[in-house]
């Protein structure tokens, strides 16, 4: 736009402009949007005289045209991120985190059976997850993880090997058994008492 904007002006005006910046040929036929050929003819016709410079052009007005100001320069992006990927020195993803929240939370898993619930609300896990403990608990050598009910509550503990699995208190011992001694009998006529067998009777809870 700008160099049609100058290649509308007379001759008179451009060799004005020409004369008024110093312009070499190559800068001269680049603004101007001239051939080299044009402009050897136009100075061979001004030196005959078929034209003059024009002095009372105001060459000022095309001072930036000539010369453009300097763009300012973009903010480059940092070396080490393009588009769509984090830079190396970028915090650290979710999943990183939830992949620790993971293994702290099967690391606080004891042999003492807690209800989901409470397990859950402590260490921000969900019951999805503690089911699947092949695939999350690092801490398998100390025991399998359970996710079961316990005394009718859905509860999570670690079942280590040989000590059997967790169950209700046991029941209430066997009443004793207690000896009745021996009652004496009336003996009939003639015959001599003798001592019953004793009897063993269980005592009541």
């Amino acid at each position: 736009m700008k160099t049609q904007k100058l290649n509308a002006l007379s001759w008179g005006q451009k060799f004005a402009l020409i004369d008024t910046f110093k312009l070499p040929d190559a800068i001269a036929c680049e603004r101007m949007g001239l051939l080299p050929a044009e402009l050897t003819t136009a100075k061979n016709l001004l030196k005959q005289g078929t034209f003059q410079i024009d002095t009372t052009f105001d060459t000022s007005r095309y001072h930036d045209i000539i010369f453009p100001p300097a763009k300012a320069a973009k903010p480059t992006k940092p070396t080490n991120a393009t588009e769509g990927e984090p830079s190396t020195d970028a915090t650290p993803k979710r999943r990183g985190r939830k992949g620790d929240k993971i293994a702290k939370a099967f690391l606080a898993i004891s042999t003492t059976p807690v209800a989901i619930e409470t397990f859950i609300a402590t260490h921000g896990v969900s019951l999805a997850v503690l089911r699947q403990s092949k695939r999350f608990d690092t801490n398998s050598d100390q025991g399998t993880v359970r996710v079961r009910r316990h005394n009718g509550i859905l509860s999570v503990w670690r079942e280590v090997e040989g000590a059997g699995e967790v169950t209700p208190p046991a029941a209430e011992a066997a009443a004793p058994v207690i000896s009745v001694p021996p009652v004496a009998t009336i003996p009939k006529a003639g015959k001599k008492a003798k001592a019953s067998t004793p009897v063993a009777e269980t005592a009541t809870a």
